[in-house]
């Protein structure tokens, strides 16, 4: 048994941006979307609240830190704290929408790797939040 790690930017061929650049990758994507009426005023929320966030990761910590600041309090923050939440809720919504269109797109270096290189039995451990690999390996028989 072979074990296979998959480190950040094993699916940039596929069309994922690298975590460093997510944040603004998912906010510039979602400011040209026309499909559902929340996403660019989201992003140019975010935007205008967070400023330039290109690691994904650090804006939803400061996000979850906004809400949870604001947990206590009542009066006109409330206002503040639910559309913290509602904007979280749109981003995850956008994150799952965008992941979708990126994975039609096709896996080549994934496709020859698992029909070529990983045998039954092998382990891939990989730190990538797509599932392109998982395909592939699926397509593969494996």
């Amino acid at each position: 048994m072979t074990t296979y790690v998959l480190g950040a930017g094993a699916s940039a061929h596929v069309g994922y941006p690298l975590t460093t650049a997510l944040g603004s990758d998912l906010l510039n994507w979602m400011k040209k979307q026309t499909r559902f009426d929340l996403y660019a005023p989201t992003a140019r929320s975010l935007e205008d609240t967070f400023g330039s966030v290109a690691n994904l990761e650090d804006l939803l910590t400061e996000m979850v830190n906004s809400v949870l600041a604001y947990a206590a309090d009542t009066s006109e923050r409330t206002a503040s704290r639910t559309q913290f939440q509602q904007d979280y809720f749109v981003l995850t919504c956008a994150l799952q929408e965008r992941f979708a269109e990126i994975r039609e797109n096709p896996a080549h270096a994934y496709e020859q790797f698992c029909a070529h290189v990983v045998s039954p039995g092998d382990c891939i451990l990989t730190f990538n939040y797509d599932v392109s690999v998982d395909r592939e390996l699926r397509r593969a028989g494996k």
